[in-house]
């Protein structure tokens, strides 16, 4: 009985796995597209305060980016997250671009989304037997 009782979650924790999979599958693929690639620079953070002098208030923070693509330098503000930017000032990241559209960029972090993407497969497919196992006895 218990068994049963373990499959509504860990089945719901498969499912997540998998879509979760799917979707850093298509990140990684959409940075990988990508055909251009460059060092940007961190050139300042942007802060926003939602809701200030409230109990919501929130603030959330995006690094400003500058680099060269074709010839020209775009600046651009990256995404926006809640706590204070890890990268100072000054700093450089690795970035690539879309050849043909420049101003389109992803951060390239390839190896931390293929870990991720290989992790959320690995519960997917888990949880996946865990069902089978409850189920085939």
């Amino acid at each position: 009985m218990l068994d049963y009782i373990l499959v509504i979650p860990f089945g719901l924790a498969g499912i997540a796995g998998f879509i979760g999979f799917f979707l850093k599958l298509r990140e990684l693929l959409r940075v990988r597209a990508y055909g251009g690639r460059t060092d940007a620079e961190i050139v300042g953070v942007k802060e926003e305060i939602v809701n200030p002098g409230k109990s919501s208030e929130t603030a959330y923070y995006s690094p400003v980016i500058q680099y060269r693509a074709g010839g020209t330098l775009y600046r651009k503000t990256y995404s926006k997250i809640t706590s204070p930017v890890k990268q100072k000032t000054g700093e450089k990241i690795r970035i690539r671009y879309d050849l043909k559209e420049p101003s389109l960029f992803a951060e390239e972090k390839l190896t931390e989304l293929a870990l991720q993407t290989l992790g959320f497969l690995v519960l997917g497919v888990g949880m996946l037997y865990f069902i089978g196992h409850v189920f085939v006895r």
